[in-house]
């Protein structure tokens, strides 16, 4: 089994953009919903967990970053 790393650098513009990225109303909306209606059908996958967690870290929400951080502690985000 190989493994193949990979290092993405980004410029200072770049990196600003990234970190002042905040989340619409419509998209917080949309990923929510995806991850409700999975995890109330029994058949959340990673995929979907991971998009719903990143989009609440882009919230101006206090709240929405606390779920964040509790659902990026979920034990299938560990790569051991």
């Amino acid at each position: 089994m190989s493994t193949q790393s990979s290092t993405i650098i980004l410029n200072d513009d770049d990196m600003k953009t990234l970190l002042n990225y905040n989340v619409s109303a419509a998209d917080r909306e949309m990923y929510e919903k995806n991850y409700e209606t999975q995890l109330a059908d029994g058949k959340l996958d990673m995929e979907t967990k991971f998009q719903y967690a990143w989009c609440l870290t882009h919230s101006r929400n206090h709240a929405d970053l606390k779920k964040a951080s509790v659902l990026f502690e979920g034990k299938e985000f560990f790569f051991y």
